[in-house]
């Protein structure tokens, strides 16, 4: 009988950098080893061609199923990856690409939704909600103006809201 031999101190280390599931087994084989004195290694099934083939279409169509979920997914992965980085709120501009638009799109969206007011400002009860913040910027000019912010909640309330 033919194989690969291995140091017995190293086979738990080789099994688990080859696989999990096996390490698992082989923790199985030796305590059952150390309780019996023995160890009964089953042979796996032979798979036929076409069983091959079918597990290779199956774990495809698998893969295209994740792929799906993984896109679906993707702005709202954009969406925290920014939130993180910014200290948990976002500008309009960055908001609005986490969404696949442009700012200006998007801020006309927000409006004939009623979310935003005519001025760009949100709405009081949505401030009130915490899915916005306003921060005041002094311009080199000497003006104020409001700069929005939209918070993780924020991000939340506008993805459910918002069918784009």
């Amino acid at each position: 009988m033919g194989g690969t031999w291995i140091h017995e101190t190293l086979i738990l280390k080789l099994a688990s950098f080859l696989n999990t599931a096996f390490e698992i087994q082989c923790h199985v084989w030796v305590s059952e080893l150390l309780r019996t004195g023995k160890v009964e290694i089953i042979k796996p099934k032979e798979l036929s061609r076409k069983e091959i083939l079918e597990l290779a279409l199956q774990t495809e169509e698998e893969n295209e199923k994740l792929k799906l979920v993984i896109e679906y997914h993707a702005p709202k992965v954009q969406a925290h990856d920014l939130l993180m980085e910014s200290g948990n709120a976002i500008d309009m501009e960055a908001t609005a690409k986490t969404f696949g638009i442009g700012r200006t799109t998007f801020i006309k969206k927000l409006k004939a939704l009623k979310i935003l007011t005519t001025s760009g400002l949100p709405s009081q009860n949505f401030l009130n909600e915490g899915y916005f913040r306003v921060k005041q910027v002094l311009l080199p000019n000497k003006r104020m103006y409001s700069q929005v912010f939209t918070t993780s909640k924020g991000l939340g309330f506008l993805s459910k809201k918002i069918a784009l």
